[in-house]
């Protein structure tokens, strides 16, 4: 049996629910009922150990709703540890209760990073203050740029004021096949080094000035010359630029982030963090950096430059 919360969110996703019947003897999913409904296109099976009866694993995507299932064990296994993800409610009304609220149990980093970026509005680690967004945020849209120290929305906001910018530089750094990351001691993720443009400077001299500071190297900016003239100085492009929505001091402001990509012209071995705002600098694999806490969207920027740079350089 299902209760109507369970399906609701099935319905949500525009997604078909199969109901099962209950075994007797037992609020659980027969598994013949069960077996005689599992289709090629099935997705997941949803159990519901209500009022505290275990229930049968499967061989399927399990998500266990296990509101009324705090600390049952079944087959040596507490509820909501068989499966894909377990949910739990703390409502007033369950065995645990808060209020309000609820938790989620997975091994899966995939689903992890996705429900907990959905969960925190896309603030990083419930630091920052919630905003208020123009629709419902979604997993899949729960991804912007961590940035300028703060984590940035992914979606707009209706204006009442007029907007305040701040330019931004960062810099991908890549290095045969790894990129330079630096782990931000308040946020806990590993970015590339960046940082606001100073009212002197211009994007360029940010940008090498950011990695310096951040990571200790010294590095020279890879751009295709695009235009010349002996009249003007001509600055590298950036490889692109991003506009971030950043919640700061109660409000909402945009960075009009320069992303460059850049190799390293001193040693690339002597490396030194910043005290007090980053940490251990480090060379990761472009092809493992989706497997660190960073945000959403930095591992394919990142894999995109790597590939913008071996059709300039012809590797």
């Amino acid at each position: 049996m299902a209760p109507l919360p369970t399906v609701l969110p099935v319905l949500a996703l525009g997604a078909r629910p199969l109901l099962i019947d209950n075994q007797p003897g037992s609020l659980a999913m027969g598994a013949g009922a069960l077996a005689a409904k599992i289709r090629p296109d099935t997705v997941a099976v949803i159990s519901v150990p209500l009022c505290g009866y275990p229930a049968d694993t499967y061989d399927a995507h399990l998500i266990e709703d296990t509101a009324q299932a705090h600390g049952i064990i079944s087959a040596g296994k507490l509820a909501g540890t068989t499966g894909t993800a377990g949910c739990f409610s703390t409502h007033d009304r369950k065995l645990l209760a808060t209020g309000e609220g609820g938790f989620i149990l997975t091994n899966n980093p995939g689903l992890h990073k996705a429900v907990e970026a959905f969960t925190r509005h896309d603030h990083p680690r419930g630091n920052a203050a919630a905003v208020n967004f123009a629709g419902p945020p979604r997993a899949d849209q729960a991804a912007g740029r961590v940035h300028g120290r703060a984590r940035p929305c992914h979606r707009r906001q209706r204006r009442r004021h007029p907007m305040i910018r701040h330019f931004t530089a960062t810099g991908i750094v890549l290095h045969r096949d790894t990129v330079l990351l630096i782990e931000h001691v308040k946020l806990g993720w590993w970015m590339p080094p960046g940082g606001h443009i100073d009212p002197d400077e211009d994007p360029v001299q940010a940008v090498l000035r950011e990695v310096r500071e951040e990571t200790g190297l010294d590095c020279a900016i890879i751009a295709p010359d695009v235009f010349a003239h002996d009249a003007v100085q001509v600055l590298p492009a950036p490889f692109t630029i991003l506009v971030e929505d950043v919640p700061e001091a109660g409000q909402t402001v945009q960075h009009i982030d320069c992303i460059y990509v850049l190799r390293p012209t001193s040693d690339p071995v002597a490396l030194a963090a910043q005290a007090g705002e980053v940490q251990d600098p480090r060379w990761v694999p472009v092809s493992q950096v989706g497997e660190l806490r960073t945000p959403p969207e930095l591992p394919a920027l990142i894999h995109a430059a790597a590939q913008s740079v071996n059709a300039l350089t012809g590797a």
